[in-house]
């Protein structure tokens, strides 16, 4: 995993009354403003690096204590303190300290490994029990891309659909439907799809197609457990294709038509190999073709990726190595995206000169639950929000 330094966060600080101050025209202690020196920066997709940077010099050891908190659903929750050391320079003390929060702080304290936004107080705690607290934001979502933009997250998904089902506030694929009016969800057997207007989120209706085995005819002991079903969807006009595992469904979204495009012993002459060790990694449909990524089990956890080129009235059009262990799929300019999370990168393969171009670094962890490029910019989702960067941020 790629390391930055890269100081994505705002500040704000905050006296004993917990009174917060922003005004520009407030005038500090010369102590206050000397503390406010310390830099805080995030160093990874989910961790961030507190230190004092050798900037902090005060008159005397006032400082005893440092404690680090974090924010959560019932409010902050202390994750470490740590007394600072004080090196003598002239007539002052240097005050030194540093202090770096990754996921396994996190988990260890209850809280998600990862978030878009994070929110810390860093209090410094005097001799005489006095304290100054600082506020950090941390947009983690901007790592390491300045320019990108959350659209909704899991807090816009209604609760229910017009049935009185619940819904999840998760999804595991997405696509942007061609009239750009609606996001097509994938939540397992289930598909949601949202109308929003223009790029605003702004829902205005929203229906969902339900999938099982048994709607489409198939023995479910012949389908794989769940945990192969990477539940990824591809959308190409009214059309919606589903892998459920060992196959691709093809659904109607404004009809109730559902039926197998291709099933097992379809791959498996595609593909001359033993089907059992298939799984699906990927689909992007286009005007002319279906792309779907398989990863083939050659044991001891390894895989061979194949890329498997089909007409969309299920003929064969063409296979080859995919040279990358990599998930999900999206096209654009001829070009095919991929995210690769061993290495939290975007994979690029040119369909002209079928070459694989070089690795971009992915914008913010997990991103590769469904990608999109569509007016400029590059949509992805991360579990239960949809982001975008401009797109030529990440081909620079």
């Amino acid at each position: 995993m790629n390391k930055y330094f890269f100081p994505v966060c705002s500040s704000f600080l905050i006296f004993l009354s917990c009174e917060l101050f922003t005004e520009p025209d407030v005038k500090y202690s010369p102590t206050e403003h000397t503390l406010s020196n310390f830099e805080a920066v995030i160093v990874d997709y989910d961790s961030v690096s507190f230190s004092s940077h050798f900037d902090i010099f005060l008159e005397s050891k006032s400082v005893k204590e440092i404690a680090f908190t974090i924010k959560g659903d019932s409010g902050f929750v202390e994750l470490q303190r740590i007394e600072p050391t004080y090196i003598k320079t002239g007539d002052q003390y240097r005050l030194d300290f540093e202090y770096s929060v990754g996921p396994e702080t996190k988990h260890e304290a209850g809280l998600p490994s990862s978030s878009l936004i994070e929110n810390y107080n860093i209090n410094f705690y005097s001799d005489n029990g006095d304290s100054v607290i600082f506020e950090k934001q941390f947009e983690y979502y901007k790592y390491p891309y300045i320019n990108a933009m959350i659209h909704f997250s899991e807090k816009d998904i209604p609760e229910y659909d017009i049935n009185g089902i619940p819904i999840s506030s998760w999804w595991r694929d997405f696509d942007i439907r061609d009239d750009r009016e609606s996001f097509v969800f994938c939540q397992s057997y289930r598909f949601v799809i949202y109308n929003y207007i223009n790029s605003d989120a702004i829902f205005i209706d929203y229906h969902n197609i339900n999938v099982t085995p048994k709607m489409i005819g198939r023995n479910i002991s012949r389908m794989k457990p769940n945990s192969w079903q990477n539940h990824l969807i591809a959308v190409h006009g009214n059309i919606l294709y589903y892998d459920y595992g060992i196959g691709i469904i093809q659904a109607g979204l404004d009809s109730a038509q559902i039926r197998i495009f291709v099933d097992e012993d379809d791959i498996d002459g595609f593909l001359y190999e033993p089907i059992y060790n298939h799984v699906i990694c990927g689909i992007e449909a286009t005007v002319d073709y279906l792309y779907i990524l398989t990863a083939s089990s050659t044991g001891n956890n390894d895989y061979d990726y194949n890329l498997l080129i089909l007409d969309h009235n299920a003929n064969f059009v063409d296979s080859f190595d995919w040279d990358k262990s990599s998930y999900n799929l999206e096209s654009y300019n001829n070009i095919l995206y991929s995210y690769a999370w061993e290495t939290d990168e975007i994979i690029r393969y040119d369909l002209s000169s079928n070459t694989f171009l070089e690795n971009k670094s992915a914008p913010s962890g997990e991103c590769g639950y469904g990608f999109e490029i569509m007016d400029g910019r590059f949509y992805y989702s991360d579990w239960n929000a949809i982001l975008s960067i401009p797109l030529e941020d990440l081909e620079k």
